[in-house]
């Protein structure tokens, strides 16, 4: 069964999900890029749901509108959660925007997508990469 269609049912979770950011988290949010946020969710089988808030609440204060999360949510997912959970990288510390790139080069290398289809899928990463310098000052 193709990577797409197994993971709707991981897709159909509300994201992000309902609950509120934990105040004793202090993440370093000038060190994570956009992709490195959005991946988080891909990250651990049960990811803390107060901290997947945290992740899109910063998205939205770098610019991001909901819309946009949650297209590069499910990219991130048909991405960077194909490399590691389909071809078991098994990454559970940090994935970023450098994975996503490395999984639509396997995914061209192992004929799953086309050239055209990989030149679409780069221009979409780098056009939400969002270095983590860009998060606006919090004064």
């Amino acid at each position: 069964m193709p990577w797409a269609v197994r993971i709707e049912k991981v897709l159909a979770k509300k994201y992000p999900p309902d609950a509120e950011p934990n105040p004793h988290q202090k993440p370093q949010w000038e060190k994570l890029s956009n992709w490195a946020l959005i991946c988080e969710d891909i990250l651990d089988t049960e990811p803390d749901p107060r901290f997947l808030r945290m992740c899109y609440d910063e998205l939205l204060r770098r610019g991001l509108d909901d819309s946009t999360i949650q297209e590069m949510h499910r990219f991130a997912w048909l991405t960077a959660g194909w490399l590691n959970y389909e071809k078991m990288l098994w990454e559970w510390v940090h994935l970023d925007q450098g994975d996503v790139e490395r999984a639509v080069q396997w995914q061209f290398e192992d004929k799953l997508i086309n050239d055209e289809e990989r030149c679409a899928m780069i221009e979409f990463i780098k056009k939400h990469g969002g270095e983590p310098a860009a998060t606006p000052d919090r004064r």
